[in-house]
């Protein structure tokens, strides 16, 4: 369906194009007038009538050049619309999925799909579809009576990446090592795992754990734990929790976060303080993606402290 509209686009736009030439145009469509244009906004104008028609229901809409003329410094070029088949979506497949998967990609598309065929919309959820990490996708979709069909598969990812090798003056062990899973026992769950360990006198670790849609709600929930140890002088802890609610037009998160800072014996003879941090952060960001015509974001972030001077304010999330 989208390859015939192109080129039936680029046939019906190439000859009226080259013919006028610079001159300006003066468009019709159907019986509606739109005016004199320079030849350059004619491909803007055509697109935006097709969208109008696809956005409501009629995914088959062309339109045909049916006759042009120039007379004086003036083209005069008329367009036939032909609105095709009204199509009305009461189904909408995304492939071998389970009931519970398919939820969650209702949830992840953001969008009811169902009645007359919007184009507009469609195009938003495939592309929530093809940005999802958990998901094989093709860019495309087909409609087969009232179904509409995508094509996405599951991605069940595992990647382990190491360098390491044995030193006996760092105390054994030392180098890195990374684990990525991504669609983690299904259903869209992401974990890593970062150790780094070049020598005796630094170690850090990090570990990161997504929960999209808990209990089949809107909430969504992300874990990360760090620890990092520095010059044998101090270890620094910070635990994590994002909550994210989403529906079709806004998301609302919430980042609650703690970085307790502990100095070794040997920090203590240096004289690193020992101090916690705690930051509370509300996050606010809202979306118009029926039209795309403006973006707006709001972040609101707040926190109270613990500690001296030492331990840096704000921190950066």
């Amino acid at each position: 369906m989208r390859t015939c509209k192109t080129i039936c686009l680029m046939i019906l736009l190439f000859f009226p194009l080259v013919a006028s030439g610079s001159r300006p145009v003066c468009l019709t469509i159907g019986t509606d007038t739109l005016g004199v244009m320079f030849p350059e906004n004619i491909p803007t104008t055509l697109d935006r009538v097709l969208k109008e028609w696809t956005g409501n229901g009629y995914p088959y809409a062309e339109l045909v050049l049916s006759a042009y003329h120039s007379r004086s410094d003036t083209a005069y070029v008329t367009y036939r619309l032909i609105p095709g088949e009204s199509v009305s979506i009461d189904t909408v497949v995304f492939g071998e999925f389970s009931l519970t998967e398919v939820r969650r990609l209702q949830r992840l598309i953001r969008e009811d799909l169902t009645g007359p065929y919007n184009s507009n919309r469609i195009r938003q959820a495939q592309n929530r579809l093809n940005q999802s990490p958990w998901l094989k996708t093709v860019d495309r979709h087909d409609i087969s009576g009232s179904a509409l069909r995508f094509y996405a598969e599951r991605v069940e990812d595992f990647s382990f990446d190491a360098l390491l090798s044995y030193q006996s003056r760092s105390g054994g062990l030392v180098g890195q090592a990374d684990i990525a899973l991504v669609n983690f026992l299904g259903l869209g769950r992401q974990a890593d795992f970062a150790w780094y360990h070049p020598s005796e006198r630094t170690n850090r670790i990090t570990i990161n754990w997504f929960e999209p849609y808990l209990l089949d709600t809107g909430f969504s929930a992300g874990l990360r734990f760090r620890q990092e140890h520095e010059d044998t002088l101090y270890v620094t802890r910070e635990s994590r929790l994002k909550l994210i609610w989403e529906n079709r037009t806004a998301d609302v998160g919430l980042v609650i976060s703690r970085e307790d800072v502990y100095t070794t014996d040997a920090g203590d003879s240096a004289g690193v303080i020992e101090g916690t941090r705690r930051i509370s952060a509300l996050n606010l960001s809202l979306e118009d993606i029926t039209r795309q015509a403006w973006q707006y974001h709001v972040s609101i972030t707040g926190g109270i402290r613990t500690g001296e001077d030492s331990l840096q304010y704000p921190m950066d999330y």
